[in-house]
């Protein structure tokens, strides 16, 4: 039985999710190449894992060979469609992984494979996935197959890290970017495969999902293929994804969110103690955390609260972004969540906006400005005098690290 990812993975440019604007180019190449002639023999797709850049240049190499096209809309039944999508694969359409085929040797049979002529379509297609893996001598072999790339090839390459990919290589492919898929999209996308598989996902456990997959369908899919794994029922409900995430639930998120409202460092500690015996993932936690706050902020703003209690959860959320590399990095991730929150409970009075946005910010951490008049000219503007942040100073010096 085939994986969710597999079984939905989409087979037309037209069943790309949030990638409009790449699959838009894409279609007027592949039209133009059509009516035209006119085709560009190398192409890099860079974006995220799960986005969907392996999908679109499988889809593109099928477009490419169909007896009908090039074409944006391949027919899905000529022999060169049907070897694209067999569990054979297709003799024309060689995919590399990169991360396993990097060595001077893998770079030289590469160079002699170009060369081969396609078995039997219009061109034989390359997809080197995760290309930024490349050693420098497989760069430099694929460098002068670009530079001089036989009629009958077409380069696709795909990568996770767009930075590590040469300029030299950059300069010689048209680089078309896939952005993280909005949160709606992905939700819609699990609504509509839910229905199709004959269970139910209540929206508030499809919306969980699509908030922890981070922008990646694919991630997404395979979390929902796990927790169809892990019941029996036909239904889903939000603490079931909860638990299979190791998400803590919204009542214990509120509980913690006022006990630093209240300043009561003892129910912070208790709340953390109990998520410990939990067994939680604390990074999974903190990202959670964060959401929560943000959700917060944007709860205050939209209600029209007071500038102080806005700025006071800008404040908190800023600092918390500031400590996700600690925590993540740590041995100890907990302690230093602790020592976190515990000193968010306890900051003092906030500063001005004026201050807190400042870009000396991270050097000098003003409380609210104290106003002292040189005298009482209309034409004299007051003096303001700013003082420590000992809140903050304080989780500097018990956390050694910097907020900023």
């Amino acid at each position: 039985m085939s994986t969710l990812a597999l079984k939905y993975r989409p087979l037309l440019l037209k069943d790309l999710i949030g990638q409009e604007m790449s699959v838009g180019a894409l279609t007027n190449i592949l039209t133009r190449a059509k009516e035209k002639g006119s085709l560009h023999q190398a192409y890099l797709f860079a974006g995220l894992r799960g986005t969907g850049k392996t999908s679109t240049a499988r889809i593109m190499a099928k477009a490419l060979n169909c007896e009908s096209g090039p074409t944006p809309h391949p027919c899905g039944k000529c022999p060169s469609c049907l070897a694209s999508i067999s569990p054979d694969g297709h003799l024309d359409i060689v995919e590399i992984d990169a991360a396993s085929r990097s060595s001077v040797e893998d770079a030289r049979n590469l160079r002699e494979q170009v060369q081969t002529l396609p078995a039997f379509s219009r061109y034989r297609i390359y997809i080197i996935d995760e290309v930024h893996m490349l050693s420098k001598q497989a760069f430099d072999a694929l460098l002068k197959m670009l530079e001089e790339p036989p009629s009958h090839s077409i380069f696709i390459l795909a990568t996770t890290e767009i930075d590590r990919v040469p300029d030299t290589i950059k300069s010689r492919v048209q680089i078309f970017p896939f952005r993280l898929i909005p949160v709606p999209l992905i939700d819609e996308r699990l609504q509509s495969i839910s229905s199709k598989e004959s269970f139910q996902l209540t929206p508030d456990s499809s919306r969980l999902i699509a908030e922890t997959a981070d922008g990646s369908m694919r991630d997404a899919l395979t979390t929902l293929d796990r927790i169809i794994a892990s019941t029996t029922a036909s239904s889903i409900s939000e603490e079931a994804v909860r638990y299979q995430l190791g998400v803590v639930p919204k009542a214990t998120m509120q509980e913690i969110s006022d006990a630093i409202s209240r300043s009561d460092t003892s129910k912070l500690i208790i709340l953390i103690d109990s998520l410990a015996q939990l067994g939680i993932d604390w990074i999974v936690f903190w990202k959670e955390l964060v959401i929560n706050f943000q959700d917060r902020l944007h709860s205050e703003i939209k209600s029209n609260s007071t500038p102080q209690a806005i700025l006071k959860w800008a404040r908190i959320l800023q600092i918390l972004v500031s400590r996700e590399r600690d925590i993540k990095e740590s041995s100890l991730p907990r302690v230093i969540i602790e020592i976190t929150l515990v000193t968010l409970s306890k900051l003092p009075n906030l500063a001005p906006l004026e201050a807190l946005l400042s870009p000396s910010t991270s050097q000098i951490r003003p409380e609210p400005s104290v106003f002292k008049e040189k005298d009482k000219s209309p034409s004299t503007v007051p003096t303001i005098v700013a003082k420590p942040d000992k809140g903050l100073d304080d989780l500097l010096k018990m956390t050694g690290g910097t907020i900023g």
